[in-house]
């Protein structure tokens, strides 16, 4: 009667080991690629600042200097105004 209560207890023993082993496995993947998701936006999110931190210091360096006319002229292009006599020429090929 004891080896085969045992026996019983050893095998759900092992069956709550392989459960553990397998849910310990699935969780470690997953944690695997959420860092690996994390590690991306990382990624995107440092290329991001360094792009704002150039412009940023391209802008400084305009307030700086005394002459503010080229970063006048510089917006008012941004947002579609041309100087006395320019012509603007839009280059519809795509490249």
């Amino acid at each position: 009667m004891k080896t085969a209560r045992k026996s019983k207890v050893g095998f759900l023993l092992k069956i709550a080991v392989l459960v553990f082993a397998i849910y310990f496995v699935a969780t470690f993947i997953q944690l695997q690629l959420d860092l690996q998701d994390k590690r991306q936006t990382l990624a995107q999110v440092q290329a991001a600042c360094e792009q704002q931190q150039l412009s940023n210091e391209e802008k400084q360096s305009l307030l700086d200097s005394d002459d503010l006319s080229e970063y006048y002229e510089q917006i008012a292009r941004e947002h579609g105004y041309v100087g006395a006599g320019e012509r603007v020429f839009i280059d519809k090929s795509g490249n």
